[in-house]
């Protein structure tokens, strides 16, 4: 079902990346309370889109955060939170990309941050995010999100 409509609120019904209906209310991740994301994913992938550019394999990436879906709201949070330290930035400077440990069979979620800084500017920044910010919430991400920085 591909159908459109609109209601006072702004919803549609679209297929979402998954192949599945989805709800997609838009700019609702910073209007609805943390638990909203306790669920499969409802759609947020266009906002996601806006947010971010995806790494390498954007399907990889898409079934990571829906086997993850936990970590969809920290994604969305941490796009703020980072412009707080990096201003200038947008969605072309923060990449998804996943990593896999072929040692440890593990797979992680990276946001990456692409600066035109330099190395020590870039670090202070990065580490004021760490500790302002990352390490209160770090549980929360299970060990599968992390942060770094690239250079331009």
């Amino acid at each position: 079902m591909n159908e459109t409509f609109n209601i006072n609120i702004g919803t549609m019904s679209i297929k979402n990346i998954f192949g599945k209906d989805s709800l997609f209310i838009p700019n609702a991740a910073e209007a609805l309370p943390q638990n909203t994301f306790d669920s499969k994913p409802r759609g947020y992938i266009n906002e996601l889109l806006e947010r971010y550019t995806f790494g390498k394999d954007s399907n990889e990436i898409l079934s990571f955060l829906e086997k993850n879906y936990f970590l969809i709201p920290i994604v969305f949070e941490a796009d703020g939170e980072i412009k707080k330290y990096f201003p200038y930035i947008d969605a072309e400077d923060l990449k998804l990309e996943k990593f896999f440990n072929p040692e440890t069979q593990e797979e992680k979620l990276f946001i990456v941050i692409m600066v035109d800084l330099t190395p020590e500017e870039a670090l202070i920044k990065l580490n004021e995010i760490r500790h302002d910010w990352w390490l209160k919430i770090i549980d929360r991400t299970q060990w599968k999100l992390g942060i770094d920085l690239d250079f331009r």
